[in-house]
């Protein structure tokens, strides 16, 4: 049968971009989906030579399936386990991981595979140099790559029934400690992210009002949530919460950490503001501008008023 590669799937991303990486060093790409019955199905137009559906529907937790999952993955060990960067897929990949004894390289773009060694590279010192990772045990690794377009092959999608789950985990209730909705920012054609540099919490009313004329969400960078608790963490942009892919992205004050960015890395149009000229996000946006942050958003708000 050759090498086999299993997939593992919680949540909207680059699947296409994933199933691609993986057939690039396996012969066989299997699929273990863990969610909604759309997420399934946007899974299937990936093109994976075989899809397993695990339907949480509405009151079981993704993550309380992590062990089916790694059951149903042990049945055949696959020399290449994969997932998105998301949480759920983190959950399920760890499990199986630790249960195929896999060795975990992290995030990856590319794969191959000759004889025993299989290889992983991914992107080291802010994207400026590529790290090789190579191992002859099970390589585990969290696909960070650039998505792709589908090849029209569609699998069939085998739904595996499962009844209440083993374990203790269930959801307690639902919904955002705040008056904004996640889904929001997720779906939103414009976001304006607030960093550090925006100075002050007292700032955070004239960013509200800059983004309503924008008719934009607000997000935050993971330390103005965990750090300053200006905002929950279902505002935060980045690798480990939300990955937005809105038609313009506005940083307001964030310097453009890697994991920050890679949370925006589909947005069409990034501008950013910052009052340091070595900032990273002047290398990853479209459009700059060096200044103060707060003595701009005034001017910001005038503009955004006459729109």
């Amino acid at each position: 049968m050759g090498n086999i590669a299993w997939l593992i799937v919680g949540d909207f991303g680059h699947i296409c971009g994933m199933v691609s990486a993986a057939r690039k060093a396996a012969d066989v790409v299997r699929m273990a989906v863990i969610g909604s019955e759309q997420l399934a199905q946007a899974a299937a137009s990936s093109g994976p030579d075989s899809l397993y559906w695990f339907d949480t529907g509405e009151k079981i937790p993704a993550e309380a399936l992590a062990g089916e999952a790694v059951a149903l993955i042990m049945q055949e060990k696959p020399e290449f386990l994969l997932c998105l960067d998301d949480p759920i897929s983190r959950v399920v990949w760890a499990k199986a991981a630790a249960a195929v004894s896999a060795a975990a390289v992290g995030t990856f773009f590319d794969i191959t595979c000759s004889g025993e060694v299989k290889q992983a590279r991914r992107l080291v010192a802010e994207g400026k140099s590529v790290e090789i990772v190579e191992t002859e045990n099970v390589l585990a690794g969290i696909f960070d790559g650039d998505d792709t377009e589908a090849d029209g092959s569609v699998a069939a999608i085998n739904r595996i029934d499962v009844g209440e789950p083993d374990t203790a985990m269930k959801f307690a209730a639902q919904g955002s400690q705040t008056s904004f909705k996640k889904e929001g920012l997720k779906s939103a054609k414009r976001v304006v992210g607030v960093g550090y540099g925006v100075g002050s919490k007292a700032e955070l009313e004239q960013v509200k009002e800059f983004a309503g004329h924008l008719g934009a969400e607000v997000g935050c960078s993971l330390p103005v949530a965990k750090q300053l608790h200006w905002f929950e963490e279902d505002r935060v942009v980045g690798i480990t919460h939300n990955r937005i892919a809105p038609e313009l992205y506005i940083a307001l004050g964030i310097s453009g950490q890697p994991q920050h960015m890679s949370g925006v890395r589909d947005a069409k149009v990034v501008v950013g503001i910052n009052n340091d000229p070595e900032a990273a996000i002047f290398r990853k946006c479209d459009y700059g501008i060096v200044g103060d942050v707060g003595k701009l958003l005034p001017i910001l708000l005038e503009k955004a008023g006459n729109l």
